[in-house]
């Protein structure tokens, strides 16, 4: 009975340990993480320049011209797609974020999907193409304006 009870508990024991050193860090969802963390900088950076933008955009809206119209309808609907963008925001699993402190917080990020590791790699790439894509469009529109302005 006590030969019983003693293998019990290093079968209790070798389970617990077993499952607290599970926990290792699966290196596709640590490529999401790192692609997520080069997302959101890159988001963050494309937030600052917003001021800016709505700016350019009272400058043209006094032009009165059709092209300054056009872009001022540009910089809205770059604006829009950001908004977008970052509101579909997705957390990685596990991931620790690196908000710097006194950063404008983005913690509406939404939960992680149920997805596999594989998928939620897919989910971040596609998100990083989406803010590099916002990107170029506002810093093509800002160009554009600046032509416009001069």
């Amino acid at each position: 009975m006590k030969n019983l009870l003693y293998t019990l508990q290093a079968a209790i024991l070798v389970f617990f340990v077993a499952c607290a050193t599970d926990k290792k860090e699966d290196p596709i969802l640590k490529e999401a993480g790192t692609i997520h963390n080069e997302a959101h900088e890159m988001g963050e950076g494309v937030e600052a320049q917003f001021t800016a933008v709505d700016s350019l955009s009272a400058l043209l809206a006094a032009k009165k011209m059709p092209a300054a119209d056009s872009l001022v309808a540009s910089m809205a609907a770059v604006k829009q797609s950001f908004e977008t963008w970052e509101g579909n925001i997705v957390t990685v699993p596990g991931m620790k974020h690196n908000h710097a402190e006194g950063e404008h917080a983005h913690e509406a990020h939404k939960p992680a999907p149920d997805v596999t590791p594989e998928q939620m790699l897919d989910i971040q790439k596609e998100m990083k193409l989406s803010i590099e894509k916002i990107k170029s469009d506002l810093e093509a529109t800002r160009a554009a304006a600046a032509a416009l302005l001069k």
